[in-house]
């Protein structure tokens, strides 16, 4: 076992963590990655074979200074990785051309930073390439965030989709990529029992700890509320069109699916391509997928609520709503059929 000592600064102790093997084969597998963060530090360390320091920083106030001040207590940090992901995607590198390297997340009070790792295989210094070299692992900022309140848990869902919860056990979901957030939760079913070792070990004001009572496996979030263990996940986008349909809220629902076809929800969507340009290959997909949900709400919506045996009958507002978000979806669909048949019906 190796004792040699790394740089300290003498600051609390957040988290550590290691880096996992993923789907995906990657050379940081052979590096043993430790992620450590401080109150006013990360730091990334190779422990295998020898240990080595591969990434620092420390952070930074708005007015200068390395920690907080008292009267920006209580404070938190976590830090957590995502492992190389197998995945379906154009080619870029030889080594990346199925893959998604590894990223760390790391959030500090209310900022969180995406930390992505790159392969440099061009480290010979005159530009030419090593051949069979192992490509150098370096870290650059992807992301800065800036949550509504102290962040005391995130983790990683996807490679691309980070699950964090505030101080007031507000849980947000967000896309990395394209730096938007969706809250999920603005209350749990019950308290999450936190551990507030900080302040028993060293008196410091700090938020309690979640890494104990909460995980994230397979797209899940477990979390222990006292006595209870709960269980959540997010909702592809058909399970949300049918929850809503199926509790009597068929006008929100087709007009949650009008803005699932023109991606306009301002919203994380699980389970739809992403459109980053209008007529992309994502919007034409998305599309497909909604269209024939789109229209089928619709045509449940009017049969539910113009039945004739209907008890009671449909007030003069919920025909009102239900037409405006149809005579809505119809023009987004571009399909006058239905709009002049069923719907004028």
């Amino acid at each position: 076992m190796s004792t040699q000592p790394l740089a300290s600064d003498g600051g609390v102790l957040f988290e550590a963590a290691a880096l996992a093997r993923g789907t995906h084969a990657c050379v940081t597998d052979d590096l043993g990655l430790v992620a450590i963060l401080t109150d006013s530090s990360i730091t990334i360390v190779k422990t295998r074979h020898s240990v080595e320091q591969q990434y620092r920083a420390g952070f930074q106030t708005a007015e200068g200074t390395r920690r907080r001040t008292v009267a920006r207590r209580p404070y938190a940090g976590n830090v957590a990785w995502q492992s190389a992901q197998r995945i379906e995607r154009p080619a870029t590198t030889p080594a990346e051309s199925d893959a998604m390297l590894p990223k760390l997340a790391y959030s500090w009070g209310a900022h969180i930073h995406i930390l992505a790792v790159h392969l440099d295989y061009n480290v010979s210094g005159n530009g030419t390439a090593l051949g069979s070299a192992a490509p150098r692992v370096q870290f650059e900022r992807e992301t800065e965030w800036t949550a509504i309140e102290d962040v005391v848990f995130c983790r990683w869902i996807d490679p691309t989709t980070l699950l964090y919860m505030t101080q007031s056990q507000r849980v947000f979901v967000f896309e990395t990529q394209f730096a938007q957030e969706t809250e999920i939760s603005t209350a749990p079913p019950a308290r999450i029992v936190g551990r507030a070792w900080v302040t028993l070990t060293t008196g410091t004001e700090a938020e309690p700890s979640y890494a104990a009572a909460m995980c994230v496996h397979r797209r899940r979030l477990f979390a222990h509320c006292g006595s209870a263990l709960y269980v959540g996940r997010l909702l592809m986008w058909a399970e949300r069109l049918e929850l809503l349909a199926t509790q009597g809220q068929l006008v929100d629902a087709i007009a949650l699916a009008t803005g699932f076809y023109q991606a306009r929800t301002g919203q994380i969507v699980v389970g739809l391509p992403r459109v980053q340009r209008a007529g992309d290959a994502g919007q034409l997909r998305r599309q497909a997928l909604v269209g024939g949900r789109l229209a089928d709400l619709m045509r449940r919506a009017l049969q539910s609520t113009l039945a004739v045996d209907r008890t009671p009958r449909a007030t003069d507002a919920e025909v009102r709503a239900l037409a405006t978000v149809c005579v809505q979806a119809c023009l987004a669909l571009s399909d006058m059929q239905i709009l002049f048949t069923d719907v004028f019906e």
